[in-house]
């Protein structure tokens, strides 16, 4: 029988020599930052490690590492905040019961005297504590950020909320805390689905960012403050065009107006504008209508529209209106950066009846080019703007295959321009002589052909895609839709001899546009809130005026109406401009109830009845 041996295979005999050192895991030295936040390997390399090198990225290597955890002393400070909050809190507690009590003993004498002091008057639950700068808390050495915020739960959404510490402490708190940097402390996960998010939804109605452009430049830790502020205003707007993130939206929208603000007061010193601020206010403007004060979102369109401007965007163009720039993707960013904004100006000018800021007279630039054209890269020579409105009252074009959603979007905001101009010089005054009268006739023969042709090209795209309705489609054959329904309205207003034949004329093609704005509406109760152009009631509540206007002529204006209120409605839930829209037409929310009025019940308390329906 083989003996066992009873002494540990581990324990090493007197004799032995020490086992060899393990290797190391790594080599000796710190990581680059791209690779310390991927938590992958570094080979070191200098001036570009492989990884940085293969993935076109700038390396960035620490000479020194900070130490980890929190800084020396720190938990010591935060045990004896909560040290003082309890005192505190425990000597306002036995105060607030010591007068609870003596009021007590008065009533109970019958006391009938007032006691002289708001404090004794309070509840418990309204005592306001105030700490003197004898007993506040020390102040931390630490500057607040994401990790410092406590996750709440809301109870009703059963989501994290991030609450600043602010509103941890209260009153408590005695001198205020620097703002927080949500931007900067966002998840790298979280970024990504930002950004996908802003290229699936926002980008729809407002591209200017190439993305295979933007996504390189957008995770580097050097990037400029442009950049920075354009990239804030990008999460900002998909924050808004998800559900998922509407807790951090208000923040990320005011950290980009500081980022804005303060970076327009650098360019005071005669610093040099970059395209990036045109965008970033241009998709603020946007957001502050939907989201917002629309007041304000109008104050900073203007912002976007005067920095164009400067910048000379509508001269992109001309001969050396680049300054030497030849590559093209960079050029294309530029054009759609003007045409983007020059479509806000005329969208938003026809709903408040303001004067345009751009002149088409001046522009020097080429259409957009198509989608695909932009993000892959590849050259296309579009015509100029100046050139296609010359020939758009024919049908006929030799670029319509070219020619993308966010062109005609261009060509339509133009004629909604001419007849915001139309509308105004022939609201100055009846035309009482008759050259004036063969002006305003002539002005509107003129639009109402370019408008038709431009309705029969959207129509038969439209036609193309009924199984995949695109929203920039739908909005573009809104405004056009709304455009006829204007000019019926500005024609019904001259009333003249001769303008009669031309109101008879107009009056069937109003009826027209308003069965095909019936369809349209019914289209967007098919779609997600969040995929609807942001600007769609602005021709919602255009029409409806126009509708309330001639309610009494024939029943397809009341039709038209009773479709576009649950539109509104439903809009309401997610964009300011439709809750304005409501209140503009009367059908605001009824005071403690829990619905909106029904369009019956609102004609009724106007001194409707049956015989006008």
């Amino acid at each position: 029988m083989p003996s066992v041996s009873l002494i540990p295979h581990s324990l090493p005999s007197p004799g032995d020599s020490p086992p060899p050192a393990s290797r190391p895991r790594q080599q000796l030295g710190s990581a680059c930052e791209e690779c310390r936040r991927k938590k992958s390997r570094c080979d070191r390399k200098q001036p570009t490690c492989g990884a940085c090198f293969n993935g076109g990225i700038v390396c960035v290597m620490r000479s020194s590492c900070p130490p980890r955890g929190p800084k020396k002393g720190h938990m010591r400070e935060l045990r004896g905040q909560i040290a003082a909050l309890e005192a505190r809190l425990n000597n306002h507690e036995s105060g607030a019961a010591m007068r609870t009590s003596l009021n007590f003993d008065q009533s109970q004498r019958g006391s009938s005297t007032d006691t002289g002091g708001n404090d004794e008057n309070r509840s418990d639950g309204d005592v306001d504590v105030h700490m003197s700068a004898s007993t506040s808390p020390p102040k931390s050495t630490m500057t607040p950020c994401l990790a410092d915020m406590p996750a709440l739960t809301d109870p009703d959404t059963q989501q994290m909320s991030l609450l600043p510490m602010s509103n941890v402490y209260g009153s408590f708190t005695t001198q205020p805390l620097k703002p927080l940097s949500i931007g900067a402390n966002l998840s790298p996960l979280v970024c990504t689905d930002l950004d996908q998010l802003y290229f699936d939804r926002v980008h729809q109605f407002c591209p200017m960012i190439q993305k295979f452009r933007y996504m390189p430049w957008s995770k580097l830790v050097g990037r400029s403050k442009q950049k920075i502020c354009l990239q804030h205003a990008m999460w900002t707007m998909a924050a808004a065009t998800s559900s998922q993130f509407q807790l951090i939206r208000d923040q990320l929208y005011r950290e980009t107006r500081q980022l804005l603000d303060a970076l327009d007061m650098d360019n005071l010193d005669g610093g040099k504008w970059h395209l990036e601020q045109v965008q970033a206010w241009a998709l603020l403007s946007i957001y502050e209508l939907m989201a917002g004060d629309s007041q304000r979102g109008l104050l900073s369109a203007g912002r976007a529209f005067r920095l164009a401007q400067l910048m000379k965007l509508h001269e992109v163009d001309r001969p050396n209106g680049t300054n030497g720039m030849s590559d093209w993707v960079d050029i294309e960013t530029m054009r759609r950066t003007f045409w983007v904004v020059y479509t806000i100006d005329c969208f938003t000018s026809i709903n408040e009846g303001l004067p345009l800021t751009f002149d088409e007279q001046v522009i020097c630039a080429r259409l957009p080019a198509s989608e695909g054209h932009f993000m892959s890269g590849r050259s296309i020579t579009m015509p100029f703007f100046s050139k296609v409105m010359e020939t758009a009252d024919s049908t006929s074009h030799d670029e319509d295959t070219n020619m993308s959603p966010f062109a005609d979007s261009v060509i339509v905001a133009t004629i909604c321009g001419r007849t915001l101009m139309h509308r105004q010089r022939a609201s100055q005054g009846q035309p009482c002589s008759e050259k004036s009268v063969h002006e305003f006739s002539q002005r509107h023969q003129l639009l109402d052909k370019l408008l038709s042709a431009q309705v029969k090209r959207l129509a038969f795209q439209m036609s193309s895609m009924s199984q995949n309705p695109d929203p920039m489609l739908i909005f573009i054959m809104m405004n056009a839709y709304m455009t006829v329904l204007i000019l019926y309205e500005t024609v019904n207003a001259v009333t003249t001899e001769a303008s009669r034949p031309l109101l008879l004329e107009y009056k069937q093609q109003s009826l027209e546009a308003a069965r095909e704005l019936g369809g349209l509406a019914t289209m967007l109760t098919q779609l997600n809130h969040f995929q609807i152009h942001p600007l769609s009631p602005i021709p919602l509540l255009l029409s409806a005026r126009c509708c309330q206007a001639h309610r009494n002529v024939c029943t397809t204006y009341d039709t038209l109406m009773s479709m576009i209120q649950p539109v509104l409605q439903g809009l309401g839930n997610v964009n300011n401009l439709a809750r304005n829209a409501l209140h503009a037409l009367g059908l605001e929310p009824v005071p403690g109830g829990n619905g909106w009025p029904s369009l019956r019940a609102h004609w009724d308390g106007m001194g409707w009845d049956d015989s006008t329906m």
